[in-house]
C-alpha cells in the first residue's frame, strides 16, 4: 500500500522521492533531485504468456550514473 495524505479538500495518493509538500509561505533552497532507470528485460503483459532461459543484458556506456556536483559549504 501506497502513501496517501488527505487534509480538508488536499487529497495526495502518490508520493515518490523526489515529492514535497509544503504548506504557507515557504522558501526551497537546494532543493534537487536526479535518478536514472536502466531496464533490460521490458514487460509482459497479456494472458498465457511463457518467458523461460531468458539473458538480458543492458548496455550502459556512461560512467556517471547521476550527476551530483558538491555543495558549497556555508
Amino acid at each position: 500500500m501506497g502513501t496517501k495524505i488527505s487534509f480538508k479538500s488536499l487529497s495526495i495518493n502518490q508520493v515518490s522521492s523526489s515529492s514535497g509538500v509544503f504548506s504557507g509561505r515557504n522558501k526551497h533552497i537546494g532543493w534537487k533531485s536526479s535518478s536514472k532507470l536502466n531496464e533490460g528485460f521490458g514487460k509482459i503483459d497479456g494472458q498465457d504468456n511463457i518467458v523461460e532461459n531468458n539473458y538480458n543484458i543492458t548496455f550502459d556506456p556512461d560512467y556517471i550514473d547521476v550527476y551530483q556536483p558538491q555543495r558549497k559549504k556555508e
